[in-house]
């Protein structure tokens, strides 16, 4: 059976994603987390604590880790997420264990304040590699795997947010194990770090701005903002309840540079009417972001 173009196109670019993004989280880990002693939360921050403990692999106990969790998660996310985060797990592991130990250690802490620029370059690599993950239907597995399977009956919570509140737990248990609150306090920077550079990746391109624009001349406060945003909009008939009276709701998805202009066409259109301006986490469609099965 003859593999399509599309699908041989799709292969690859999971595997370029799948590379990058575990070479990314292989940095944020191994070059500065297990330089500081600290547990950054997740699985892998799991693992660090083990390998603290016992001195086993970080990657191989990151698969071990992970075993349980796919059987728990795989039927409400899918085989086909699981067998592609598994993929990605491998990666990211054999990185860990195989090639990273035999690269030279770019980073070494000597201060608090090293300590602090590993929390941070930590946060920033291992948010990076994630969001790699889950632009092309991946993840990092693990916390990921309950997270997403939260995400998929929860829709309307971040990915971030989500992995901040089950990350919190291993991030304390990481300061009760390396013996100092340091270690804690630094877990969790890294966390929170890591937790910005995912939303801002993955979410990042369809952020945007709606505009609701309340008025009674809907048609020319539409075309007025069309003009000048060059977006479509929407009108929704209303009745204002303190007035009783007929009113129009003009919705307008706008990116962030265009909301000012919309505001100000709404305005000199209708001086009258009531604007409010509100932020979309996700904008899908004609002059956003298409919509396509990865998303």
């Amino acid at each position: 059976m003859s593999i399509s173009k599309k699908a041989l196109k799709n292969f690859s670019l999971d595997m370029i994603y799948n590379i990058i993004g575990s070479l990314l989280y292989g940095v944020g880990i191994y070059m500065f987390v297990k330089t500081a002693d600290f547990a950054p939360g997740g699985v892998t921050g799991l693992a660090l604590v083990l390998n603290n403990q016992f001195g086993l692999p970080i990657g191989a106990l990151t698969i071990a880790i992970n075993i349980p969790m796919i059987l728990v998660s795989y039927r409400i996310i899918g085989k086909q997420f699981i067998f592609k985060s598994f993929c990605s797990i491998l990666t990211s592991s054999l990185f860990l264990d195989y090639l990273f130990p035999h690269l030279p250690q770019i980073f070494e802490c000597h201060s608090t304040g090293d300590q602090l620029l590993a929390a941070l370059y930590g946060g920033v690599f291992t948010g990076a590699g994630i969001a790699m993950y889950l632009m092309r239907g991946s993840s990092s597995g693990g916390v990921d795997f309950l997270t997403l399977s939260i995400k998929t009956l929860k829709p309307h919570m971040t990915i971030g947010s989500l992995n901040s509140v089950v990350d919190i737990i291993i991030v304390c248990l990481g300061g009760v194990v390396f013996g100092r609150v340091e270690a804690a306090l630094l877990g969790m920077l890294t966390t929170i770090v890591k937790s910005f550079v995912m939303d801002k990746i993955v979410y990042g391109s369809d952020h945007g701005k709606l505009v609701l624009i309340i008025t009674k001349k809907s048609k020319e406060v539409a075309e007025h903002v069309m003009s000048v945003c060059h977006r479509g909009t929407t009108s929704i008939s209303a009745i204002g309840n303190y007035t009783n009276e007929e009113r129009f709701v003009v919705l307008c998805a706008c990116s962030r540079n265009q909301v000012h202009l919309a505001k100000r066409a709404a305005l000199e259109t209708d001086p009258e009417a009531f604007v409010m301006m509100t932020d979309t986490s996700e904008v899908y469609g004609r002059g956003f972001e298409p919509i396509t099965s990865n998303k």
